[in-house]
């Protein structure tokens, strides 16, 4: 290949090779992600329920050779608002690691090893009384 240049179908082997799969659970279905390096997917969810409302947005990405999940969440219920954040990483080698053997869940393969990297949680009113 003059100049170092790579193939179309070399180019996308390679690409294949370097994207991340993974099962989630999105609104209670089982949703498969295929991220490129670099790419980023967010995913919402949220609405009115019976004590107020809460809204959820995960943002997954593909950096090097793992994927990293932030969740932040928002709500109002009959203790007041609150909202939570969490970031967590999977190691591409782990995306298939986790096996459900939860017949409720019935994941339709194995499901990544998240490791926990930073969380924190604040319940606006309790920290208002001096909780």
């Amino acid at each position: 290949m003059p100049g170092g240049r790579m193939s179309r179908p070399q180019h996308a082997r390679r690409a294949a090779r370097n994207t991340a799969r993974f099962w989630v659970l999105h609104r209670d279905s089982w949703v498969r992600l295929a991220l490129g390096w670099g790419q980023v997917v967010e995913l919402h969810r949220g609405g009115p329920n019976e004590e107020g409302w809460s809204w959820c947005v995960e943002t997954y990405q593909h950096v090097g050779d793992r994927v990293t999940v932030e969740t932040v969440e928002s709500w109002r219920d009959c203790d007041g608002p609150g909202d939570s954040f969490h970031l967590s990483e999977c190691l591409l080698a782990e995306l298939q690691a986790r096996v459900v053997t939860d017949p409720c869940l019935a994941a339709p393969g194995g499901l990544p090893l998240w490791r926990p990297v930073e969380s924190t949680r604040r319940d606006h009113f309790a920290e208002a009384m001096g909780y």
